[in-house]
């Protein structure tokens, strides 16, 4: 759109119900991590974001849906929240915390948020998008449900 001169990271979580299957697809420099149980595995293979070259390919990954698993994806600005500072969030140390504290999904996404914060004296340099998926045993009443919250100007 904008000849070559901006970049996006992009994220897609992909569920498939009928193979049980996560599907990840990424354009991001940035790596997803995820967890199974107390497990931290990172998924940091080279990938490029998208808007410079028009054959960029996502790095693709594929996992089985398994009670226990979470998976944390995130753009660039929580890598670097904390640079006019020279410090950065320990990402992997953060989320093993978030693991042992048995925090919920939504817990460790504002828990990563409040750190960047933090670090860029509530003036991010960047924006930062955080997405924690974790699937749980419960079925409670069946429904699906996904929150987003999005504050107006």
């Amino acid at each position: 759109m904008r000849g070559g001169k901006v970049l996006s990271t992009l994220n897609i979580l992909t569920i498939d119900l009928e193979t049980s299957t996560l599907v990840i697809s990424r354009n991001n420099p940035s790596p997803i991590f995820y967890i199974k149980n107390t497990k931290s595995k990172t998924l940091d293979e080279p990938s490029q974001p998208v808007g410079v070259y028009r054959s960029t390919k996502p790095s693709i990954t594929e996992l089985p849906l398994q009670v226990g698993l979470s998976i944390v994806a995130f753009t660039d600005g929580l890598v670097t929240a904390g640079y006019r500072k020279s410090t950065r969030i320990d990402i992997p140390k953060e989320l093993k915390d978030c693991t042992e504290r048995s925090l919920s999904a939504q817990e460790t996404a504002d828990h990563l948020m409040n750190l960047a914060i933090d670090l860029d004296d509530n003036r991010p340099i960047d924006d930062v998008s955080i997405v924690v998926m974790r699937v749980v045993h419960d079925k409670g009443d069946l429904i699906r449900r996904m929150s987003v919250s999005l504050p107006l100007k």
